[in-house]
């Protein structure tokens, strides 16, 4: 087990660092924020929010990334190429087993509310990037003609947030190809555009105990933390001013708005 311990920033979030290992990714939070899981050398762990020992939950020669808690807090669906392509997954936390759901090539992106079905991106040629609904039988069929990179659901499920175009690696890009924030109403079958400035916005998430959506754009320098009320984009609050290493990867708790992101090499949280 590897030792998590908790240093308070000088900004406004607290910082998750590891004594030894470096390179963390993809976090994920649990439903209560007690729990977060994330990817180191290419396995599972958790480790409380709180901090303290980091325990590995998956052992294997292959890759695992996507980690994503269910909303009743009971299973992590993740993605692996452990059968020799991109499949999903699901760890259940109260036996440590691990069930296929799919070797169909989709990459997760969020849990419907039900926890019965998992939002996801797949590839369609002629297309491009797409949204899926896909059950925990395996099935899966088409929600949008298009779609973005990052994307998370509305507490109800009936809206997808989600980024388009962007380089995360670009931060001080500003152009035609720079990164916006829209959401698809499902049942409505309508898009909306919730962003359009020089720079580019990533990573959005909703809240489900408030009007806020929180999302990480960029200063011109890094991507800092945002949030905003009522869809006012206009006036956006600033979180965060780091002066390097750009916020990634955003997750947020369904309870209590705890969100944990990464950050060049290491997890960060906002309480």
């Amino acid at each position: 087990m590897k030792k998590i311990m908790i240093i308070l920033s000088l900004l406004f979030v607290t910082m998750l660092i590891a004594l030894e290992p470096h390179f963390m990714s993809w976090p994920a939070i649990s439903p209560d924020g007690e729990q977060v899981c994330f990817v180191y050398k290419n396995d599972l762990w958790l480790v409380p929010f709180a901090g303290g020992d980091a325990v590995r939950i998956t052992s294997t020669e292959a890759e695992e990334w996507h980690p994503k808690f269910s909303p009743d807090g009971k299973k992590i669906a993740f993605n692996s190429n452990r059968d020799g392509w991109t499949g999903i997954y699901l760890y259940i936390l109260e036996s440590g087993e691990i069930e296929v759901v799919n070797k169909e090539g989709l990459n997760i992106l969020d849990w419907f509310p039900n926890s019965k079905s998992l939002l996801v991106r797949g590839y369609e040629t002629g297309k491009g990037n797409i949204f899926y609904k896909a059950k925990l039988d395996g099935s899966y069929k088409e929600i949008t003609s298009f779609a973005g990179r990052n994307a998370k659901l509305s507490k109800s499920g009936n809206k997808i947030i989600f980024d388009r175009r962007g380089n995360i690696y670009r931060e001080s890009y500003k152009g035609s190809f720079n990164g916006d924030l829209w959401v698809y109403e499902i049942e409505e079958n309508k898009f909306i555009r919730l962003t359009e400035t020089e720079l580019t916005e990533k990573y959005p998430v909703y809240s489900s105990i408030s009007n806020n959506i929180y999302f990480a754009a960029s200063d011109g320098d890094v991507f800092q933390l945002y949030k905003v009320s009522d869809n006012n984009f206009e006036q956006r609050k600033q979180l965060t001013k780091f002066k390097k290493w750009s916020a990634r990867n955003l997750a947020i708790a369904k309870i209590n708005d705890r969100i944990v992101f990464e950050r060049f090499d290491t997890l960060w949280k906002y309480d």
